[in-house]
């Protein structure tokens, strides 16, 4: 069956494709016609999903404006506060661009750890003296949130700078996070959102119905109308999980238990019997699934004797999970049963129900 085998080791290209923001890490570069489509796909002073500020952002930085707080391009005033102005496509009335003393208007204060991609860090300033600074966030690039990435447009005759790696600690105290008011929290961005947008990803799993947030192991997950996309770190990976599969996955651990997801769900073979179903594979698990035989979980050494003899078509599909008997524990197929022995973490297999 190694047509099989190839077919269970499949990766998907589309998560390989982000450009503009991993999940929660800045990339350091995005194609100008891609920001270019962002940047004209929201409205002034309307809400604005994050995939579309850190895009705008990216736009505006390969405009390369030169610093001067009495100049604008595009309608946007070329400093700092005009950056975030463009980033976020809002401007004051009769105004080309909010400043740091009135950007506090249009935001609000956040937790440092609830900084995402797209919001700011601020310095207020004193109007009378002219200072004030703001950053945009990118994204962090640790499970630790310990360092992450800026973008800012600096003063003197200097462009807007490139992703600069940053610390809490090397960020002066009187700057402080803060949020757009208007911005669209369900609205996908990096890793997900190309998911998301990939294939048929975006029919399998329906609209986003809560904002993306951590996972247990590092990485980052987002629900939708059927689904979920989840993300991993470690790889810049991103898998759609859904129907029975992600209902058994998230009931027994999810991926705090079984991992992550290493592809999307696919068409399982045939068993002897007849029975066909869908699979899908995960660090620690294999997830198998038919209408006689429900979702069930394949781990550990009967996942590996498993896979190693023929998958479901020597064995059938799975009827149980495991089973605790004498001497370690068994599972049932609709061919049989796999017993695994706790002692020599052996397995071996016996015919008929």
């Amino acid at each position: 069956m190694s047509h099989l085998l190839d077919r269970r080791t499949l990766l998907s290209h589309s998560a390989k494709l982000a450009l503009a923001l991993t999940a929660g890490v800045a990339a350091l570069n995005i194609p100008a016609v891609v920001a270019a489509t962002e940047a004209a796909a929201s409205s002034l002073n309307g809400s604005i999903g994050r995939q579309k500020i850190i895009d705008r952002s990216w736009y505006r930085f390969n405009q390369r404006p030169r610093y001067n707080q009495g100049g604008s391009l595009d309608g946007f005033r070329s400093d700092c506060s005009g950056f975030v102005s463009y980033a976020w496509n809002t401007l004051p009335q009769g105004n080309n661009g909010w400043t740091t003393y009135s950007l506090p208007q249009i935001t609000h204060r956040i937790n440092h750890d609830d900084l995402r991609g797209g919001d700011i860090l601020l310095y207020v300033g004193d109007p009378n003296v002219g200072s004030g600074h703001v950053q945009i966030f990118l994204g962090w690039t640790g499970a630790a949130k310990t360092q992450f990435q800026i973008m800012e447009h600096g003063g003197g005759n200097s462009g807007i700078e490139p992703p600069d790696l940053q610390t809490m600690s090397s960020i002066p105290g009187n700057y402080y996070p803060a949020r757009y008011n208007n911005v669209n929290e369900l609205d996908p961005y990096g890793t997900i959102r190309v998911k998301w947008l990939a294939g048929a990803t975006r029919s399998w799993v329906g609209e986003p119905t809560v904002p993306e947030l951590d996972c247990k192991r590092g990485g980052r997950f987002q629900d939708f109308q059927r689904g979920m996309i989840i993300w991993n770190r470690a790889d810049n990976q991103a898998w759609a999980v859904y129907g029975t599969i992600l209902t058994v996955y998230r009931n027994t651990g999810s991926e705090d238990v079984w991992g992550f997801p290493t592809q999307d769900e696919f068409d399982a073979s045939a068993s002897p019997t007849g029975t066909k179903g869908r699979f899908q594979t995960f660090d620690n698990a294999l997830i198998l699934w038919s209408q006689p035989t429900g979702a069930q979980i394949i781990s550990g050494d009967i996942r590996k004797y498993f896979e190693a003899n023929g998958y479901e078509g020597t064995f059938g599909y799975p009827t149980s999970g495991e089973i605790a008997e004498s001497g370690g524990v068994r599972q049932n197929f609709e061919l049989g049963a796999l017993h695994w022995k706790s002692a020599d973490r052996s397995v071996s297999w016996t015919s008929g129900s």
